[in-house]
């Protein structure tokens, strides 16, 4: 993925798909079908436990989205489908985000040969509640999650990523659909 070519990744408008960097920069990269429909297989194999969890009946997921973040790129805070199209019999009901990896940030403030990691690669997103009795102290939950870790959460869950500070930051993304 490090090295796969890319292009920009596109959000979706109520005109359909188009790349605003504003709201999303990030690359989504090309990587062979067989590996896409391998890892999409994997996520795949989530679907019981997911049904479980949030008490959703859910089909297939789509296939996955593989996505690499350099030093500075970003997703504005959004929902990956709004609240009217969540209660759609058809569409996305559960995001899942496979953390694949980020490099480590390095403290430099000495001699090479001392320089060591000062945080681990873990892949930063943060979650915004958005109910009427939240105040700005208590709105934004940021979680942090070790490189082949999975995270997933309601599609109309609000949530962005955060500025990449040490790039690249490699993950992949689907979602499953309403069963």
């Amino acid at each position: 993925m490090q090295a796969a070519d890319g292009r920009p990744a596109d959000v979706r408008a109520p005109t359909g798909l188009r790349v605003d960097p504003h709201i999303r920069r990030t690359s989504r990269v090309q990587v062979p079908q067989a590996l896409s429909e391998n890892v999409r297989l994997c996520f795949q194999g989530l679907h019981d436990r997911l049904e479980e969890r949030f008490g959703l009946r859910l089909s297939g997921c789509e296939a996955p989205q593989f996505l690499r973040y350099e030093r500075g790129d970003r997703f504005v805070p959004h929902a990956d489908v709004s609240e009217t199209q969540a209660r759609r019999p058809v569409g996305r009901r559960v995001t899942a985000v496979l953390h694949v990896a980020q490099a480590a940030a390095v403290r430099d403030n000495g001699p090479a040969h001392e320089r060591t990691e000062a945080t681990a690669a873990h892949g930063n997103l943060t979650f915004f509640d958005t109910s009427p009795t939240t105040t700005w102290q208590t709105c934004r939950k940021k979680i942090s999650f070790p490189p082949g870790s999975v995270i997933a959460f309601p599609a109309d869950l609000v949530h962005e990523v955060p500025p990449v500070r040490v790039g690249p930051r490699l993950t992949v993304v689907t979602w499953f659909w309403n069963g």
